[in-house]
């Protein structure tokens, strides 16, 4: 009989940094599939559709292409991830994956953080000016959906933060027998 050991590395803090990856991205996702991120007294104002002029602003259309790009960038990211902790064997380089990992993850907090921030802005400048023109008065607040967005950002930076730790110190290392019969 033959056998063989057959020794696995686990990282708890790059399995954590997978979890934040993969709720960032569900979280995305539920973000944009809400119509709704601002709510008026009198209106409510979408991301996505809605007919007025300020849909058509070159700032709208970058928060929907940064937006998608953000959710396109953090799937590769976890795809990433998971390629590198599934990986027993060498045949793919840890180092390159981990770091494009990060480099996947940061692209995605940048283009998330560049919807979180321009939206608002348009907001402001546009739809606020004819809002009190017209309704005389204004009460307004961020929907949830908005603020899952948030959410997805600070996930995104969690996982950042656990992916530039250094990689050497909290290695578990378990070892397993598999016994081959040779004998047919």
């Amino acid at each position: 009989m033959e056998s063989g050991e057959v020794k696995v590395a686990i990282r708890p803090i790059k399995v954590i940094a997978l979890a934040n990856v993969l709720l960032a991205a569900v979280l995305i996702v539920i973000s944009l599939a809400v119509p709704y991120w601002l709510e008026a007294t009198e209106f409510k104002e979408r991301l996505w559709d809605c007919g007025k002029e300020s849909c058509q602003l070159p700032a709208r259309r970058i928060c929907q292409a940064s937006s998608i790009i953000a959710l396109a960038v953090t799937t590769v990211a976890f795809v990433l991830l998971l390629l590198r902790l599934l990986n027993k064997t060498m045949e793919l380089p840890k180092f390159r994956l981990y770091v494009a990992s990060v480099v996947a993850v940061f692209i995605a907090m940048i283009c998330l953080l560049v919807t979180l921030i321009v939206f608002p802005v348009v907001f402001v400048n546009v739809e606020m000016q004819d809002y009190k023109k017209n309704f005389g008065k204004f009460g307004w607040h961020f929907s949830w959906s908005y603020g899952v967005c948030w959410g997805a950002w600070l996930f995104l930076l969690g996982a950042a933060v656990l992916l530039l730790i250094d990689r050497k110190k909290n290695v578990y290392v378990w070892s397993s027998r598999t016994v081959h019969n040779t004998l047919l």
